[in-house]
């Protein structure tokens, strides 16, 4: 709290604008890892090559891939999906900052803008649940960086 309540008092977002930039790159990296670890012979393949890394053996036996399993485990699953998705849109409460520091403001200008964010943050949280559940299937925990190694 004490590091964030300054932040808090600026008068334009831009001197955040670096830090934003690195947390984008940050999710963009994340998205190519999550894929290339998903991908057939890959790190946490059944069928990754001989005397390579495989970070499955490494893994607890919850956290295993686990498909063909049906039925709902628990409507909790469904709670902390609900939550995950709303936490990616709580932007809402600087929208009239945005709107206010924008080159030319206009409503439909903020109108593509917010549809691009919006539609973007679908996108990347739609490709990256669906790299996760290609991963581990059923075992798929709230936090998909949870069910990784710490190799």
């Amino acid at each position: 709290l004490t590091a964030v309540y300054p932040l808090s008092c600026l008068k334009s977002l831009a001197a955040l604008a670096p830090v934003s930039l690195m947390g984008n790159i940050g999710i963009l990296m994340t998205c190519i890892v999550m894929t290339i670890r998903a991908l057939p012979g890959g790190a946490y393949s059944p069928t990754a090559a001989i005397g390579a890394t495989n970070f499955l053996r490494s893994l607890p036996a919850e956290l295993q891939p686990s498909f063909g399993v049906t039925g709902f485990r628990s409507p909790r699953s469904l709670l902390i999906l609900s939550s995950m998705t709303a936490c990616a849109y709580l932007v809402h409460m600087v929208g009239p900052e945005f709107y206010q520091t924008m080159k030319d403001p206009s409503v439909v200008r903020f109108g593509i803008l917010s549809a691009v964010g919006f539609g973007g943050t679908a996108l990347i949280s739609a490709f990256m649940m669906c790299v996760g559940f290609l991963t581990f299937g059923g075992a798929c925990k709230g936090m998909i960086l949870n069910n990784y190694s710490t190799l």
